[in-house]
């Protein structure tokens, strides 16, 4: 699961323009986290989510509750830690509902490597396409009007 989809800070925007979660919204997404059966789908609902609204850390400890491996919880904390309204409480809420501590230091482990990582670059602007000749207007498969050329 962890991959370039799952990295740390996915759920960041530059623009920060997110709303916090509306309280029927919230209700919504955990009744839809609860039904997936794959935790890849849980991440993904999660990621969406993180894109577009902030969330309080007691909302995100019952967000990754039903996620069932640790893998799975690690990329979503560290996945929702940058969509986090109160990240001054993320150790003592969301850390603290994880099972195990090798859970919480890998998630602290991962948060730290985000914090001392290069900023990455702009993507790049797609390639600029020279202009070309005008196609044929017939088919390679089709004789032009007026061939008598029998080459099969």
């Amino acid at each position: 699961m962890s991959g370039l989809a799952w990295e740390v800070g996915a759920g960041q925007r530059t623009d920060d323009k997110r709303e916090p979660m509306p309280a029927d919204e919230e209700e919504s997404l955990l009744t839809q986290i609860g039904n997936m059966r794959r935790d890849a789908d849980r991440l993904r609902l999660l990621r969406n989510a993180a894109f577009s609204y902030t969330m309080t850390c007691d909302f995100i400890k019952r967000a990754i509750a039903p996620i069932e491996f640790s893998e799975g919880r690690i990329d979503a904390c560290a996945l929702l830690h940058a969509a986090a309204s109160d990240p001054a409480n993320f150790e003592g809420i969301v850390l603290k509902a994880l099972r195990f501590e090798d859970e919480r230091n890998k998630v602290r482990e991962r948060l730290s490597q985000e914090q001392t990582a290069p900023a990455k670059p702009a993507a790049a602007a797609p390639p600029v396409r020279a202009p070309s000749e005008p196609k044929a207007t017939t088919s390679w498969m089709k004789k032009p009007p007026g061939s008598d050329d029998d080459s099969d």
